[in-house]
């Protein structure tokens, strides 16, 4: 018997950091009623932790009458102008969108999302992302988010409203919280398996600028018709979000960049200071 309440009590102290960890952020809503019954459908699954990237005027006023008993979820959602800067505390971001395409993102079954999310919330914070009622995410949207989910609905008829999707990815994360789907049991005892911590999208763009910036350095020029620097950004951010990028190799990244760019510095000056002697120094 105590084993087993020892199981209950992790259970649900992990449960409870799903609550805490997992955020929904609506972008651009345009009707106040949906962020309401978003707000009230959250409450429902236990979940608070609401943002909205630029709502409509006096959404807070009007969305009041679709949240009963979800008040405080509503006055204590935080308002970005940005998406990035709603993203910026987030390990993983979750974008939804019923159209697919090449330039739409890293589109992954719903379950998997919900899955992988689940895996990462025990420890890291998690989003999953909401376009507004008549576009969705726009691609731009879209690839600030690391993976691309879409809930599987009748082909005739594949919009659904904006609340209802986030009371579908809200109860997807109830159901799972009352059973721990990626732990396994053995010896009566209950070993969960954990996911690496990846750093916040935050952290995630200043690796991005200093890649940049050392590209720069390097002579790869930037504007003016090239698009070099800017594929190659890309490129790194398509890998990191595929991968994850971890605190050590964020600061590895840093390092290095931060050496080669010291190094081209020095090189220049030397080259200045003595140009009869540059071309056997910068072999070195």
């Amino acid at each position: 018997m105590p084993k087993l309440n020892k199981n209950r009590a992790e259970a649900a102290a992990e449960a409870d950091q799903t609550q805490k960890n997992l955020c929904f952020i609506l972008v651009e809503p345009e009707n106040a009623d949906n962020v309401g019954a978003a707000a009230r459908a959250m409450k429902n699954m236990g979940f608070t932790d609401l943002r909205l990237v630029n709502p409509t005027r006096q959404w807070r006023r009007r969305s009041r009458k679709m949240a009963p008993h979800a008040g405080d979820v509503l006055q204590e959602a935080r308002v970005f102008q940005t998406l990035e800067e709603a993203l910026k505390d987030v390990n993983l971001a979750m974008g939804t969108s019923r159209r697919a395409g090449p330039k739409r993102g890293r589109f992954v079954d719903f379950d998997d999302a919900v899955a992988e999310s689940r895996k990462m919330l025990k420890v890291q914070r998690v989003a999953f992302v909401f376009g507004k009622e008549s576009k969705g995410l726009d691609n731009a949207s879209l690839s600030l988010c690391d993976r691309v989910a879409m809930i599987p609905t009748n082909p005739e008829c594949p919009s659904i409203n904006l609340a209802q999707a986030v009371m579908i990815t809200a109860f997807s994360f109830s159901c799972m919280a009352s059973r721990i789907s990626y732990a396994q049991r053995g010896n009566n005892r209950l070993r969960t398996m954990s996911a690496p911590v990846m750093v916040e999208k935050q952290e995630m763009h200043a690796v991005l600028a200093a890649l940049e910036q050392t590209l720069l350095d390097l002579g790869y020029v930037h504007g003016q018709g090239s698009r070099t620097v800017e594929r190659i950004k890309a490129s790194w951010h398509r890998l990191f979000k595929r991968a994850g990028l971890l605190p050590s190799e964020a600061q590895m990244i840093k390092g290095f960049t931060r050496r080669i760019r010291e190094r081209v510095l020095e090189k220049n000056v030397l080259a200045e200071a003595a140009p009869e002697r540059s071309a056997e120094l910068l072999k070195l």
